[in-house]
């Protein structure tokens, strides 16, 4: 039987010293599963699920937050909680998340990155602070002025050389705990591959509002709205960024 110690050197997590599961292997910075914005909610986790799906197919991520030194003590938690739901959303459609890294950006180290006025913008900021291993670069920022609340390619490259957006814009940090969450899976899917459900009508389909490929203005629950279905998971789970061991 191969030990948590042996999952988490194949994934390149380092076991030196002591080692914390939800801060080293699930990326949570306050080492602890993070709260339901609803109080009546209890979250909970499986390690089991978890090491499931870093057996099958699973891919990496980097969490780069943009601006950290201005967000809240919420806003930080938030971005705990997107992660937290990411693991279950990604987990429905047949995907794992392996290593988690996280990486901070104060404001005036960012030049104006951390409240992204235009798409070029965005790219700009992919490209300027890609990370150099094999994980999604995932960037969730202070602000977004540019008019969308996120923004990938579909699909993204896995070449971080390439010219254009080489990373997702995961949200950005204010929206509050639910609609970053959702964002967040939202924009790393559609780097994986998967365009909009839709047009530029909303579906009328209330099975169509629960996928998670509609957008935030179509969407029935920002809770709930996070169905893929069996051929967008087929889709995610080919894309040159996810591993298959």
């Amino acid at each position: 039987m191969i030990s948590l110690r042996q999952t988490m050197s194949a994934l390149g997590i380092s076991t030196s010293g002591n080692v914390s599961v939800l801060g080293s292997l699930y990326g949570f910075l306050y080492q602890r599963v993070p709260d339901d914005p609803d109080p009546a909610v209890t979250s909970q986790l499986s390690l089991r699920d978890k090491l499931v799906g870093i057996t099958g197919r699973y891919f990496n991520i980097n969490v780069i937050s943009v601006g950290w030194d201005n967000f809240s003590g919420d806003e930080r938690r938030w971005i705990e909680y997107a992660i937290f739901r990411a693991h279950g959303i990604l987990k429905a459609g047949g995907l794992g998340i392996g290593r988690i890294g996280r990486y901070h950006i104060n404001a005036a180290d960012a030049r104006g990155r951390d409240d992204l006025g235009s798409d070029d913008e965005a790219e700009d900021l992919t490209q300027e602070w890609s990370v150099n291993n094999d994980g999604l670069d995932v960037f969730v920022v202070d602000n977004i002025s540019a008019g969308w609340i996120g923004l990938s390619p579909v699909p993204g490259p896995c070449d971080k050389e390439a010219k254009g957006m080489n990373g997702l814009i995961g949200g950005e940090v204010n929206l509050g705990a639910l609609q970053l969450a959702r964002t967040f899976s939202h924009e790393m899917c559609h780097y994986l591959g998967l365009p909009h459900n839709h047009g530029d009508d909303c579906p009328t389909a209330s099975s169509a509002r629960d996928n998670l490929m509609a957008q935030s203005r179509c969407c029935n629950s920002t809770r709930n709205s996070t169905v893929l279905t069996s051929s967008q998971q087929s889709t995610i789970r080919t894309h040159c960024a996810v591993h298959n061991r």
